[in-house]
């Protein structure tokens, strides 16, 4: 994968940036009326809290979307932008579709700030529809490669944009320094029907700069976004902005590397979800958000047909990753399979795939490689629990060496070997052998020992049983654990 390439895309982001000067006035909500691109009236002096360009829309001011902003970041939040845009605006086609294009970069958004599409007339059940039912969108925001659709930064904590189709820029939506925010009922990447490739130069939605408690989708269907179709990542988590990483942030009930429907391959040229470019990534959720209590709210991604389903790179640690089908979608039974691993660890520590919360685990199945890669030596304290993995081209679960730290190069099973004396990602722990099984209709007795001499393992180990898939390769079905506290034999009996 081109790791090189990425951070030299992925940093030119911090380069095209536009400030406007905040002035303290009182909150106004903006309506825009027109896809045309013009700036505020008073965008040469003092802002007065009215969205004007100077022109009308029949006998009203025309207020179009960089004029919007351009009030919003002079005027004290929170704001809303709504959307009436006439059907004999130029920019409308028969069906209502409403495109705007703009000229140049519109102005950061620097105030707390709803930006509704759905407001637009006729639009309104794009987001109160899951993403396969959703009508075409209305309002577009159909950009120039060179530049990113919309940016949140400091000062706009607290921001939501939804109900809009975000297509053809350098990255759809880009959230740096600023939390707390969602990202929700959109389609980044396709065109307004959900069906076709209009993606962004590099990543639909970017997170990085120190950012937390962002939330791209949501606990609801009608909060999913369809974010496929990218030429980088459909949603990359970034280190190598000033300010730090992401922390705390959540990724839940999207389709990503789709079309709408959920079934058909869109895929995203990098991966699904990525946590890249830097060390301060740790602890957010793939599949699942805290909910404000000890617990969480769990609404699984569909994420295929991407390189890989997600990538988790060197010395990020504590991301859960829950719920989600990766390579399939909720019926299980169809192959939209990452062309590399469904989930790749590179180098990467202390993370968790799956748990034991029964809404936790993942269906890992239809992936070209394994369901989960684990590379690198120094990757390490890895939880990857009760998952179900099916009908991936290698094996569930492989481990590669610093020999072999390119997906490609992944070997299948490792040996045992005597002592367990070799080292590698999770210390190549050889695997327990097992003894003898015993089958009745109510029962499963299994006898099974782990070597005597493990010199690497650290005593006690959890061993986790399941029924194979049809290839007799990979656990499809959880149907136990047991501890080991010392090397030896042991037996245990599960239900059937």
């Amino acid at each position: 994968m081109a790791y090189i390439t990425r951070l030299s895309i992925a940093v030119c982001i911090a380069l095209i940036s536009v400030s406007v000067q905040i002035q303290s006035l009182y909150a106004v909500d903006f309506t825009v009326n027109s896809t045309a691109d013009d700036e505020d009236s008073d965008s040469g002096g003092s802002f007065d809290g009215t969205c004007d360009t100077g022109n009308l829309v029949g006998s009203d001011p025309e207020c179009t979307l960089r004029a919007a902003i351009q009030e919003v970041n002079a005027t004290m939040g929170p704001h809303t932008i709504s959307f009436n845009i006439p059907g004999s605006d130029s920019n409308c086609s028969g069906s209502g579709v409403c495109t705007i294009s703009p000229a140049t970069i519109f102005p950061d958004i620097q105030q707390q700030v709803t930006i509704d599409g759905s407001t637009q007339p006729t639009n309104a059940d794009v987001c109160l529809l899951s993403i396969p039912n959703r009508p075409d969108y209305k309002v577009v925001l159909d950009g120039d490669p060179s530049f990113l659709a919309l940016r949140l930064e400091s000062g706009s904590d607290g921001s939501t944009i939804r109900g809009l189709n975000i297509r053809g820029f350098f990255d759809g939506v880009a959230i740096i320094s600023s939390d707390n925010n969602s990202v929700e009922c959109c389609f980044i990447g396709t065109d307004e029907t959900g069906m076709i490739d209009n993606g962004q130069v590099q990543n639909g939605v970017l997170l990085g700069g120190g950012v937390t408690g962002n939330v791209v989708g949501g606990a609801a269907a009608a909060d999913g976004n369809l974010i496929s179709g990218n030429n980088g990542d459909g949603v990359r988590f970034f280190g190598g902005f000033s300010g730090g990483g992401a922390e705390m942030n959540a990724v839940l009930g999207n389709y990503i590397g789709t079309q709408k429907n959920g079934t058909t391959p869109l895929g995203n040229n990098f991966s699904g979800i990525s946590f890249y470019g830097g060390t301060e990534l740790d602890n957010n959720y793939v599949g699942l958000m805290p909910d404000g209590g000890s617990s969480f709210v769990y609404n699984g991604n569909v994420i295929g047909a991407n390189a890989s389903g997600v990538f988790i790179e060197n010395e990020v640690s504590d991301i859960l990753i829950a719920a989600n089908w990766i390579g399939t979608d909720p019926s299980e039974s169809v192959d939209i399979g990452n062309t590399f691993a469904g989930v790749e660890l590179y180098g990467a520590k202390s993370n968790t795939i799956g748990g034991v919360s029964s809404e936790a685990p993942n269906v890992i199945a239809h992936n070209d490689e394994a369901g989960v890669a684990v590379l690198g030596d120094s990757a390490s304290g890895n939880s990857i629990s009760r998952n179900s993995f099916f009908d991936n081209n290698s094996i569930g679960i492989d481990l590669g060496t610093d020999a072999g730290v390119s997906s490609s190069m992944l070997d299948g099973a490792t040996m045992n070997d005597v002592d367990d004396a070799d080292g590698g990602p999770h210390i190549l722990l050889n695997t327990p052998i097992v003894n003898s099984v015993i089958l009745t209709d109510t029962m499963i007795t299994m006898n099974y020992s782990v070597t005597s001499a493990e010199v690497n393992a650290g005593f006690p180990i959890t061993v986790e049983f399941y029924i194979a898939d049809t290839a007799g390769k990979e656990g499809k079905e959880y149907i136990g654990s047991d501890t080991l506290n010392t090397p030896g034999t042991q037996e245990v009996s599960f239900s059937t």
